[in-house]
């Protein structure tokens, strides 16, 4: 469903949200980063927080995503991949930087999550080191060098920190490593999929949502 209004997409409490960013003054404050194009719109990001006894308590975190540019999302294959600039109170969370990814055809694996979606990347590591996290054979041909026997992006999670639910997909995916997938979700029992939340190698926390 395209959306013809200003929404968000916001992490708060573990849940995926769709609301309408409310910009007059109240408890909650939102700061936004600066915008970037996506086709005819914009998106940038946000963190809501209120202010108690002189400090700033974060309240949500996520995306905005214009009106217009929900209602001119590009078609085709190939994802449009988005680096967001971080909002002044983006310091009050533990993200380092945002990545957006539209994915006009989805993604694998098929039947599952192969329709149109966005992936939201909120990452728990600087941009710099995430260059390491390739698979080896790539790494070994962009650097000219032996493949590695291990990848970082698959080294195995302590079982006590894995969610309930949540297994490996075995396989390392570039910047993001090894992802753990809710095999909960309806999406895997023949229902539509409309979002879910997968955690990508301790690195990033990546909600995923169709239109």
């Amino acid at each position: 469903m395209l959306l013809n209004r200003r929404a968000a997409v916001a992490l708060l409490a573990g849940s995926l949200l769709v609301l309408p960013v409310a910009h007059a003054e109240d408890a909650v404050k939102t700061d936004f980063g600066s915008p970037v194009t996506l086709e005819d719109g914009t998106m940038r990001s946000l963190v809501s927080y209120r202010e108690e006894a002189g400090a700033k308590i974060p309240q949500a975190f996520g995306v905005e995503i214009s009106g217009t540019a929900m209602n001119s999302l590009p078609g085709g294959v190939e994802p449009v991949v988005s680096f967001l600039p971080r909002s002044a109170a983006a310091s009050l969370t533990p993200f380092k930087f945002t990545m957006v990814d539209w994915n006009p055809g989805g993604h694998v694996p098929p039947g599952v999550y192969d329709v149109p979606h966005f992936d939201f990347h909120f990452y728990l590591t600087e941009q710099s080191s995430l260059d390491a996290i390739q698979p080896a054979a790539a790494r070994a041909r962009a650097r000219a060098q032996a493949a590695e026997t291990s990848d970082r992006g698959t080294a195995a999670v302590p079982r006590s920190l894995v969610p309930p639910g949540f297994i490996s997909v075995g396989a390392v995916v570039p910047m993001m490593g090894d992802h753990l997938i809710d095999v909960r979700g309806p999406e895997f029992t023949g229902q539509p999929f409309t979002h879910t939340f997968i955690y990508a190698r301790s690195t990033v926390r990546s909600p995923s949502s169709s239109r």
